[in-house]
């Protein structure tokens, strides 16, 4: 969450943003402490899924809620098909929009919604590949390198083609509690 418009629109007092590490686990002192917590497109980087539930599980307050997006493999995706963008974003493996399910109420948390946006994956993956093409020389005056870029417009290109001839990602915002 961006703090300083949070400042502009007088909430700051409101927001307490905290960083961690879910591979590691998250600190001790954060138990029962958020009545929120939010996760934008991380849990595809988690090495154990189920772990992240736990854990979020354990730092939400009773009655707190869960709001994640993330980019998964489709239920029925094998893993041969989504391999490059595992192996691109050091990974083991894409969550599943069912697993995510499984693995929510598996920690103790009530699964509320999973709206479903998979189908606007392909046109937004074509959109990141034309702002990398039209912002390239930013990115390089940035210090990205040409052969990285070169690599994530093939990896977004590669993306787009494949989720457009097999629909083989899902995308959504998925929404849980921990009841009181």
């Amino acid at each position: 969450m961006n703090l300083e418009r949070c400042k502009e629109l007088g909430i700051a007092d409101k927001v307490d943003v905290r960083v961690g590490n879910i591979n590691d686990g998250l600190p001790k002192e954060w138990e029962s402490s958020f009545d929120y917590v939010f996760s934008c497109e991380v849990l595809c980087h988690a090495a154990v899924k189920e772990d992240v539930f736990k854990e979020i599980y354990r730092v939400l307050k009773p009655g707190g809620v869960l709001v994640f997006t993330d980019i998964m493999g489709s239920d029925d995706a094998s893993e041969k098909a989504l391999r490059p963008f595992t192996d691109r974003n050091a990974t083991t493996y894409m969550g599943r929009p069912s697993k995510y399910i499984q693995a929510m109420k598996g920690a103790g948390l009530t699964h509320l919604c999973f709206w479903d946006q998979s189908e606007h994956l392909e046109t937004f993956f074509r959109g990141m590949y034309k702002q990398t093409v039209d912002n390239k020389e930013a990115m390089l005056n940035a210090g990205l390198t040409e052969k990285y870029l070169q690599s994530w417009e093939k990896s977004l290109s590669e993306r787009a083609e494949i989720q457009n001839k097999e629909s083989v990602f899902a995308w959504g915002v998925f929404v849980a509690k921990k009841m009181a």
